[in-house]
């Protein structure tokens, strides 16, 4: 998973890093790259919505909230370090 840069789960207190996460689950945070193969396909794989998946793939990406039956989505975009 080359995309992936980091991963939380936050079922439990204090939140834990996961360091091999298979699936997406309820309360797991996760920040990825989104233009590395194998993305898609993954983000399929664990059952995210359709919706949400073209969402953060997006070529021009907006930071956003957006709630869900189930939970959140949280859309935040690099930081310009210059």
């Amino acid at each position: 998973m080359d995309f992936l840069i980091d991963a939380w789960d936050f079922n439990q207190h204090p939140a834990t890093q996961l360091h091999t996460p298979s699936e997406a689950t309820k309360n797991t945070w996760f920040h990825f790259q989104r233009d590395v193969e194998g993305l898609t396909e993954w983000l399929t794989q664990a059952g995210i919505p359709e919706p949400l998946i073209d969402a953060v793939l997006e070529e021009d990406t907006r930071p956003r909230f957006q709630r869900l039956p189930d939970g959140f989505m949280l859309l935040l975009r690099g930081v310009n370090l210059n």
